[in-house]
């Protein structure tokens, strides 16, 4: 019975994933795009151009979320020599997005309320920091 209900579940996300990637690819429309015409594009243009498209964050997503899914049915699937490896590059890019994120996120922010690039960067990195350092003392005090 238990994998029945898996199953049944694992389908209904599967949808809501489908139908929250149909209603952000539809509701765009509210944004206007006109690309650069001519050879005047370089390679940071266009990444700005697609760091500011919603379909470029919504591939993303989606690659993303099959990807860490694909790495759990590996992990439960696989013998536990394996099951080590990828449970440690699983976690390795759960931490890697999860600080690129927070690291972005306080850029964009404070760059948006007008502050200098560098005190945008320098308060960015302040938060890992102290996110690494509430994460140690955490293991200290649990550890015991």
């Amino acid at each position: 019975m238990a994998d029945t209900a898996s199953l049944v579940s694992a389908l209904l996300m599967g949808t809501v994933l489908v139908a929250v990637v149909a209603a952000l690819a539809r509701g765009r429309g509210w944004r206007g795009y006109a690309p650069a015409t001519g050879e005047g594009r370089d390679l940071q243009s266009t990444l700005v151009g697609a760091t500011e498209s919603p379909l470029a964050w919504v591939l993303a997503f989606v690659v993303l979320a099959l990807g860490f899914g694909g790495g759990a049915v590996l992990f439960v699937t696989s013998s536990a020599a394996v099951r080590g490896t990828i449970g440690l590059a699983m976690g390795l890019a759960f931490l890697t997005i999860t600080a690129g994120y927070l690291l972005y996120g306080v850029y964009r922010s404070l760059r948006s309320r007008g502050r200098p690039s560098s005190e945008a960067a320098a308060a960015g990195a302040g938060v890992l920091g102290l996110l690494f350092v509430a994460a140690v003392a955490l293991n200290l005090v649990l550890a015991g």
